[in-house]
């Protein structure tokens, strides 16, 4: 698939200005950044700038002896990457490529030095549904993958990191755990906090318990095509889906980025 557009016409549609940080900012303000943040993506304004995830930080308390020291003592910009650089002129599709080829799938719009706004897959996805242009199309996903309910929060970190996994279904349940979840809960659940009081009970205690970190996703019916599945997706306040044998799990960038890749020759 092919669209002509401009990545100023994506984010236009959906404009934020994302969370950033200064180049000396500690993990742990990049932590709470991420539990307030809209698309859970901070900025670090070094030069060039870079961007931090939930990725990194769980990658950084799932690594440390002393999780909280961990976080207060690590740089935010040491569990960084560089993102994709996009300016509002260019055709999105050109990005698309840039993003195919870096293996990120989230662009920084830069208008000259300054941070102009963020492109996340979650806006291309809104932009293809307001142009119908995923109508009449089968929606694609992965393959769930699964954790037991009584696999220990650090166990369930290990499989995300491990795998290269964003995201993990809890075996038996209506839910999952994410990079996006768990940072959510760092604040609203108290994360953070017991980390600093109980580092090895927050980590050894199962996952399945942190209700407050887990997503419940929403159930794709049978016979729905690819807009349809976007509708009922940016209507979920998890934004993600599985189909209803729960065997498949679709994402924004299922529904978006999946379908413009296909048109890159």
């Amino acid at each position: 698939m092919r669209v002509d557009a401009r990545v100023a016409d994506v984010v236009s549609r959906s404009p934020n200005a994302p969370l950033q940080l200064g180049p000396g900012a500690a993990a742990i303000e990049a932590a709470i950044a991420l539990a307030l943040a809209r698309e859970s993506i901070v900025v670090i304004s070094t030069s060039p700038p870079r961007i931090v995830a939930g990725y990194g930080i769980i990658a950084l308390i799932r690594g440390a002896d002393n999780p909280w020291a961990a976080l207060y003592t690590t740089r935010a910009v040491d569990v960084s990457w560089t993102p994709v650089y996009a300016r509002p002129d260019e055709q999105i599709m050109d990005v698309v490529d840039r993003m195919r080829s870096s293996g990120r799938y989230n662009a920084l719009v830069m208008e000259g030095d300054r941070v102009a706004g963020l492109l996340t897959t979650l806006d291309v996805a809104r932009f293809l549904h307001s142009i119908g242009a995923l109508r009449g199309k089968a929606p694609a996903g992965s393959a769930i993958v699964g954790i037991d309910p009584d696999v220990s929060l650090r166990g369930a970190m290990d499989v995300m990191i491990e795998r290269g996994l964003r995201r993990l279904a809890i075996s038996g349940t209506d839910f999952m755990v994410s990079d996006r979840s768990l940072m959510r809960g760092a604040l609203d659940g108290g994360l953070l906090l017991r980390l600093r009081d109980d580092p090895v009970g927050t980590l050894s205690s199962p996952v399945s318990g942190y209700s407050y970190m887990l997503e419940r996703p929403a159930i794709l019916p049978d016979g729905a095509d690819a807009h349809a599945a976007l509708d009922i997706l940016l209507r979920s306040s998890d934004r993600v889906l599985v189909t209803d044998d729960r065997g498949t799990v679709i994402t924004p960038w299922d529904l978006s980025i999946r379908y413009l890749l296909s048109g890159i020759a």
